[in-house]
C-alpha cells in the first residue's frame, strides 16, 4: 500500500494541491503496521524482552526505545498517512500515588517484597496502637481494683499496717501514678487514640493515563473533479485496515497498529486507532450509484498501546530552522501562489504585491548575510 499524503494531495483546504504553502500545515505522521503475531506470541515476547538486552552495544538507540520497538516487531509496514493536525490539546496525563504497590507489569506481577512492605504499616500500627490499648486497659483495671478495695471498707485488710489509713495511703499512691501516666499519654505522642493518624508512604502507580491523540479535518468533494474518487478510496482503504478480516471459520486478522509522530509535539511508538468516525457535510447527491456529499468530516483518535515514558520525549524534535531561512521559503511559496492566482484570473491588489515583494527582499538579504557569515553560498551566487 502506497503512502497517503492528505496534507499535500487532498482537498482539506482551498490552497491548491502540492502548493509550497501546504508545507507550513501542521501534520501528524502515522505509519500503519500489520500485526501478524497472535496474542500468545506477544505475551511470551514481552517476558523475553525483559531479560534479553534491549539494544546492541554501540547502536546509539535508547534502551527504553529499543524495548518498545521490539514489542510488536514482525508486522509489515502498510503505509504512512500524513494527516492535518489542528487539534488544540495534544498531551494530557495524570500521575497517581497510592498506599500500596501497583502491579509493575501489564500481567499482574507484584514487586518482590511488596506484601511485606505493605504490611509494615499495619503491623506497626498494631504494635504501637495495641500497646496504647494495653496501657489503657491496665489503667482501667487499676482503677477498678482501687474502687473495689475501697468498697470493701475492711480496716483489717492486708497492707498499710492493717489499718484503714495505711491502706488508703497505698491506694492514693497507685491512683497518683495512674493519673500521671494517663496525663502523659494524653499529650502529643498519643498513638491509637481518637483523632490520631499514622502516616504511611505512598507508591507510584504505573498506569497508562496518557490522553489519546485526536485528529479532525474535512475532505471536500467540490474543489477538484477527481476529489470524489480520491476521498472515497481513502475512506474505504483506511476503514479496511482498521477492521479485522475473517479468513475462514476460525481465523481473523487484527486491525492495524500505528507509529505516530507529531513534529515538535508528540511521539508514540505504538498506538491503536480507538475511534474512527466519518460524517457527511452539506448537500448530497447520487453520482454513479453512490451517495456523495459536499464534504466528509473525518475524526480520528489514536491511543498509545504502552505507557508514554520520558524516553519518548527524547524523540520529539524541537524547531531547528532559522527564522531567515523560513521567511525566505515562505516568500517563495507566496510568489508561486501569486503567479498561479494571476493565471487563473484571480489577483492580489497592488498593496499586497508590494508588501510581499518587500518581505521577500528583506528575508533574502537576511538569509544571504547569515550564509556569508558561515561561508556558505548566497542565493544570488
Amino acid at each position: 500500500m502506497a503512502d497517503t499524503d492528505i496534507v499535500r494531495n487532498y482537498d482539506w483546504t482551498s490552497v491548491p494541491r502540492n502548493s509550497p504553502l501546504r508545507e507550513e500545515a501542521p501534520q501528524a505522521i502515522c505509519t500503519a503496521h500489520d500485526l501478524d503475531s497472535n496474542q500468545l506470541q506477544q505475551f511470551v515476547n514481552g517476558y523475553l524482552n525483559t531479560v534479553r538486552p534491549a539494544s546492541k552495544e554501540g547502536s546509539g538507540i535508547d534502551d527504553g526505545i529499543a524495548f518498545y520497538r521490539g514489542l510488536y516487531e514482525g508486522g509489515k509496514q502498510l503505509g504512512t498517512y500524513f494527516f492535518p493536525f489542528f487539534t488544540d490539546d495534544y498531551r494530557s496525563f495524570s500521575n497517581e500515588y497510592a498506599d500500596s504497590f501497583s502491579p509493575i507489569s501489564q500481567r499482574g506481577a507484584q514487586m518482590i517484597g511488596a506484601e511485606v512492605i505493605e504490611n509494615l504499616a499495619g503491623a506497626g500500627e498494631k504494635l504501637i496502637g495495641g500497646g496504647t490499648a494495653l496501657g489503657k486497659g491496665l489503667l482501667s483495671v487499676g482503677s477498678s481494683l482501687v474502687d473495689g478495695v475501697k468498697a470493701m471498707g475492711d480496716p483489717k485488710a492486708e497492707g498499710g499496717g492493717g489499718t484503714e489509713a495505711g491502706f488508703k495511703g497505698i491506694i492514693d499512691k497507685i491512683g497518683k501514678g495512674a493519673r500521671t501516666m494517663q496525663g502523659s499519654m494524653a499529650g502529643t505522642k498519643t498513638v491509637g487514640s481518637p483523632g490520631s493518624f499514622i502516616e504511611t508512604p505512598k507508591f507510584y502507580q504505573y498506569a497508562n493515563t496518557d490522553q489519546g491523540l485526536q485528529l479532525s479535518f474535512a475532505l471536500s468533494n467540490t474543489l477538484n473533479d477527481d476529489a470524489i474518487v480520491k476521498n472515497a478510496e481513502f475512506i474505504k482503504e483506511f476503514t479496511m485496515i482498521n477492521r479485522p478480516t475473517r479468513e475462514g471459520a476460525l481465523g481473523m486478522t487484527f486491525p492495524a497498529i500505528y507509529h505516530i509522530e507529531v513534529p515538535g509535539l508528540r511521539y508514540i511508538e505504538w498506538a491503536s486507532l480507538d475511534n474512527f468516525s466519518i460524517s457527511m457535510q452539506g448537500q448530497r447527491r447520487r453520482i454513479g450509484g453512490s451517495i456523495v456529499p459536499e464534504a466528509y468530516i473525518v475524526n480520528l483518535t489514536f491511543t498509545s498501546l504502552t505507557i508514554e515514558p520520558a524516553n519518548f520525549m527524547k524523540m520529539v524534535k524541537t524547531p531547528g530552522q532559522s527564522p531567515a531561512e523560513y521567511e525566505y521559503k515562505r516568500s517563495e511559496a507566496l510568489g508561486l501562489l501569486r503567479t498561479q492566482a494571476a493565471r487563473t484570473g484571480s489577483f492580489f491588489n497592488a498593496f499586497e504585491q508590494v508588501s510581499l515583494d518587500l518581505a521577500a527582499d528583506a528575508a533574502n538579504a537576511e538569509l544571504n548575510a547569515a550564509r556569508r557569515s558561515t561561508g556558505q553560498a548566497t542565493t544570488n551566487e
